[in-house]
């Protein structure tokens, strides 16, 4: 059975001023279950100090530490709370705020795997598209709107 999700592409952006970022993560919601699951790029991510250098890498691993304690304690609050209303959920997560970390416009997508299955292949188009950590991909799933 297909599932619609909507998901956002989670950015580290540490210069406001060139407005450059790296995708460093992504946040899904199920729709039909208004539950919330994300993956985010590792504390020791090369990537970043490839775009940024040495300054913006260091900004990384301070903004990476909080952005997982902040979803972590979201996730623990919105147990009970995203399964009634987690669109609602989902948009107060994804608001834009003066930080690092940004998050792209939501999006949407339909595919026949389960929300797990469908963040990891998100993780992998969107964050290690080098096939790094090869998983199955929703794409396959998707209709072509909806690439």
């Amino acid at each position: 059975m297909k599932t619609l999700y909507r998901y956002a592409i989670i950015r580290f952006c540490p210069f406001a001023e060139t407005e450059e970022f790296a995708n460093i993560g992504v946040i899904a919601l199920d729709l039909s279950h208004g539950q919330i699951d994300y993956r985010i790029a590792a504390k020791d991510f090369p990537r970043i100090e490839r775009f940024f250098g040495s300054v913006g890498y260091v900004a990384y691993q301070g903004a990476i530490d909080l952005l997982r304690l902040e979803l972590g304690r979201i996730s623990e609050y919105m147990l009970g709370y995203a399964a009634r209303n987690g669109e609602s959920a989902f948009q107060t997560i994804i608001a834009p705020r003066e930080s690092t970390i940004r998050f792209s416009e939501p999006r949407i997508a339909q595919a026949d795997m389960p929300l797990l299955l469908f963040i990891e292949g998100l993780y992998t188009r969107f964050v290690r598209p080098d096939g790094a950590s090869a998983m199955l991909s929703p794409w396959n799933a998707l209709p072509p709107t909806a690439r």
